[in-house]
């Protein structure tokens, strides 16, 4: 998502493009945003669907956040899409405010109950909350017993941040690699 840094949408756009990935659909809410514009591949959508036939990935990229009274059936029924897919494991990208970064690490991550991976970096911190888009697409993975993965680079929340953005470009190429 284009939050904090807009480290989400800057990781999963450069994935989808660099692995010239195929777009297979849309996401379309019912108050659907009135924006579009031409990207790389043709006209973009708010939320794009892609797929890796090689790595057998799939991606959605949010070009906008959905209006805020949809976040919640946003994020459920497209956690409900994923879990009929058969999906191994979702990965999720956002970010943490680097204001209040606490020594070298340059990213936390955290994952559902159902997910088997680990990763050499520290978890986030208990109790600190995660808000937003991305808080609900991890809770709507708990609760349909999905394993999903959250990568929170710390990134500057004034402006866009590509170099967080990269740290979660290079976490993940690790991942899927």
């Amino acid at each position: 998502f284009r939050t904090i840094g807009e480290v989400g949408y800057l990781a999963i756009r450069h994935l989808a493009l660099k692995r010239k990935m195929e777009r297979i659909g849309y996401v379309v809410t019912k108050y659907y945003r009135d924006v579009t514009f031409l990207d790389d591949y043709g006209i973009a959508t708010p939320f794009d669907i892609f797929y890796d036939k090689d790595k057998h990935l799939v991606l959605l990229l949010n070009h906008i956040l959905p209006f805020q009274r949809e976040w919640n059936d946003f994020a459920s029924e497209v956690i409900k899409w994923v879990k009929k897919l058969s999906i191994n494991n979702i990965l999720l990208v956002g970010a943490l405010d680097k204001r209040y970064k606490v020594g070298n690490e340059s990213l936390k991550w955290l994952k559902t109950s159902k997910c088997k991976l680990n990763l050499d970096y520290p978890q986030l911190d208990k109790q600190l909350l995660m808000v937003g888009p991305l808080a609900l697409f991890t809770l709507h993975s708990e609760i349909e017993d999905l394993p999903a993965l959250v990568l929170l680079p710390y990134a500057d929340r004034e402006r866009t941040d590509p170099v967080a953005a990269a740290t979660a470009i290079e976490v993940l190429n690790k991942m899927l690699s």
